[in-house]
């Protein structure tokens, strides 16, 4: 019975948002991003109207000023044009990815998603009944070391992202079921999802993940209890939920073990992990130019990936088409401490190659990059966004925006193709329309029209 309710039908295999998910899932994130754009300019040429609630337009509105003023700071501070253009590249994974889900038909979201989710758990199934079978244990990660990495996947991904992608699908449907009780078996997609999710290894994603499960009960929970307006749905899911969680925890418990102690490692003032250090070198940057306050040092000027990509330290392998042109606030601040020597020692002797041992933290991206006023006009979009949603009681909207916000601290998330067309599909698919921008295409003899 349970493996009927989760058998996709023959129209899952035509939605278009199954075979993105796909293509921004490769392990070649340049090419997908490539391919990104190339799918949204083409399906805008083909597409009359677009429509999305002012929700969603929010936070990617406030992304995309930020970064415009970040671009005035680039010629302010002028580097070099590839800081610009790799920062241009990485937007443009955002503004595609924002295009292409506002003009797909919810329905057909939620087809790919369900269709996504299905073979993912194939995938991953096989992979861990491999490696199980090959070390002779049910335990495979601690029989062997790598086997995040191998597990992580599709037959064209890896770890990380698909980890991510994983677990903002999983909120979604967790939570859909609050908001639109049309949506069946959403908490057996739900419960695969998460469950997958871990298989690739990322702790600090499955933190923000129960962080996030938990203050979204709380916070809705607190709203029901102001409204009195409980429901019975509420009373039995919050105990499952936590009780979940619990046994999560008892069965990962040297991976909490673990998660101790970075945390104990960031509070190590004296030798503190990358990440941290990286933030102690912003508030460096800042006294020295006081100049870089307001509007920031410049596209690709600081810690974002842009910035990264042409230090000649990010790429294994540096292209030849990538010149080795690091801005002298990149040059004096980050190298010192970075490279691709330093990301794979160990740090405080526990810490490996891990989200702590690297400087990317998208929240300090902006704010160095495209200043305070770019910082606070992007982040007051995610806020007036995520206020929205809990008044409305759009809870599954509202968890996307809470993990999205988390998770932003471990890495520079909306340069990854996967990552922001599934934060802009899953926003789509938990609107309700009540107030919409409705515009015709760009191509179209009428122009734009609110």
């Amino acid at each position: 019975m349970a493996l009927n309710a989760i058998q996709p039908n023959r129209d899952l295999f035509t939605s278009r948002s199954f075979w993105l998910l796909m293509i921004v899932h490769s392990p070649n994130r340049y090419l997908a991003t490539l391919l990104l754009v190339f799918f949204s300019i083409l399906q805008i040429r083909k597409t009359n109207k677009l429509c999305c609630t002012r929700d969603i337009f929010a936070p990617f509105a406030g992304y995309f000023v930020a970064h415009c003023i970040g671009c005035f700071a680039f010629i302010q501070h002028f580097s070099n044009l590839n800081n610009l253009a790799w920062a241009c590249f990485n937007l443009s994974t955002v503004v595609s990815a924002f295009a292409l889900s506002v003009m797909l038909d919810k329905d057909d979201i939620l087809s790919g998603l369900k269709l996504f989710i299905i073979v993912e758990s194939g995938v991953l199934m096989a992979q861990y009944l491999i490696l199980a079978v090959k070390f002779g244990t049910i335990f495979v990660f601690s029989a062997y070391a790598g086997a995040g990495d191998a597990l992580g996947g599709t037959l064209f991904g890896f770890s990380s992202p698909l980890a991510v992608s994983l677990m903002m699908i999983s909120l979604y449907f967790l939570f859909i079921r609050y908001s639109d009780n049309s949506v069946k078996n959403s908490l057996l997609y739900a419960a695969a999802a998460a469950l997958f999710s871990t298989f690739p290894g990322m702790m600090s994603a499955v933190a923000v993940f129960c962080l996030t499960v938990a203050l979204v009960f709380v916070a809705f929970s607190v709203r029901e209890l102001f409204l009195m307006e409980i429901s019975r749905l509420t009373l039995f899911v919050i105990p499952v939920t936590f009780a979940s969680l619990g046994i999560l925890v008892f069965f990962l418990g040297e991976n909490i073990e673990y998660m101790g102690n970075i945390f104990l490692l960031m509070l190590n003032f004296d030798n503190p992990p990358i990440k941290i250090l990286a933030i102690q070198k912003y508030y460096q940057m800042i006294a020295s130019n006081y100049s870089y306050l307001w509007v920031g040092s410049g596209l690709g000027n600081f810690t974002s990936r842009a910035g990264a990509m042409v230090s000649g330290q990010y790429f294994e392998h540096q292209p030849f088409f990538v010149s080795i042109t690091p801005s002298t606030e990149m040059s004096k601040f980050i190298l010192p401490f970075w490279n691709r020597g330093m990301f794979n020692e160990m740090v405080g002797g526990s810490i490996g190659n891990s989200m702590i041992n690297e400087p990317f933290n998208l929240h300090l991206s902006v704010l160095a990059e495209c200043g305070i006023l770019g910082f606070l006009i992007w982040e007051t979009s995610q806020l007036i966004a995520a206020f929205r949603s809990l008044a409305s009681n759009n809870r599954s909207y509202f968890a996307i925006l809470v993990f999205s916000f988390g998770i932003f601290f471990t890495n520079d998330w909306l340069a990854y193709p996967n990552f922001a067309l599934v934060l802009f599909m899953l926003a789509k698919a938990s609107s309700r329309f009540r107030s919409q921008i409705e515009t015709r295409s760009v191509f179209s003899k009428g122009g734009l029209h609110e």
